[in-house]
């Protein structure tokens, strides 16, 4: 899961211990990071974090965080704006289906709701909080490499077994030329998902 730093400093530990733990970076406030793993251990609340560099810890769990999460608009037309302000410029406007990933809420001057969201071509901007929108299920890079694990697997053992039954006729071998199949058409659903989650990763900052 993405989700995006809300304390103003969180430390990055290198292990999991009670004393003293190494400190190995901090994220700021507004870094988006990769959730991992929650793990009990001395009696304190650990969740894996990996930065957008690369860099792997863990933080504590008692790190304030906003998930952040893909939608897309239900809403025919919004304009999207460079601030939570109807006065400020119209950076985009947006229609039915068009994808984002919400990245934070805020009110303005006048206590009206705001969304604030970023688009695929790397654009952020503000959305008025009366728009309607539907969450969309993540697309995963962990997801990706499993469906190609699981679609080489099973294209592989297919292929294993029309060997060893090879001269035979049946409907057997049609059978597994179907597995076959079916196995590369995931491997295939898997690397398009792989290379569409490793697209939409925010850029390392500098």
């Amino acid at each position: 899961m993405r989700a995006k730093i809300m304390d103003a400093s969180t430390p990055v530990y290198a292990e999991m211990v009670p004393e003293n733990p190494i400190t190995i970076a901090a994220l700021k406030q507004g870094e988006e990071v990769s959730l991992g793993g929650v793990t009990r251990r001395h009696g304190k609340t650990w969740v894996a974090v990996t930065r957008a560099d690369g860099l792997t810890g863990f933080i504590s769990g008692d790190v304030h965080i906003f998930p952040v999460r893909r939608a897309e608009m239900v809403d025919k037309v919004m304009d999207m704006y460079a601030a939570p302000d109807t006065d400020s410029q119209v950076l985009a406007t947006l229609t039915r289906g068009s994808q984002f990933h919400i990245l934070d809420k805020t009110v303005d001057k006048n206590n009206t709701a705001w969304v604030l969201v970023r688009l695929a071509d790397g654009r952020e901007g503000c959305l008025p909080g009366k728009v309607r929108i539907r969450e969309l299920p993540e697309d995963s890079i962990a997801a990706g490499k499993k469906q190609m694990l699981y679609g080489c697997l099973l294209a592989g053992a297919a292929t294993v077994l029309l060997y060893l039954t090879r001269g035979s006729q049946g409907s057997m071998n049609v059978l597994l030329y179907v597995v076959v199949a079916l196995g590369f058409f995931q491997f295939f659903q898997g690397l398009f998902e792989y290379n569409k989650a490793r697209k939409n990763q925010p850029p390392t900052n500098p």
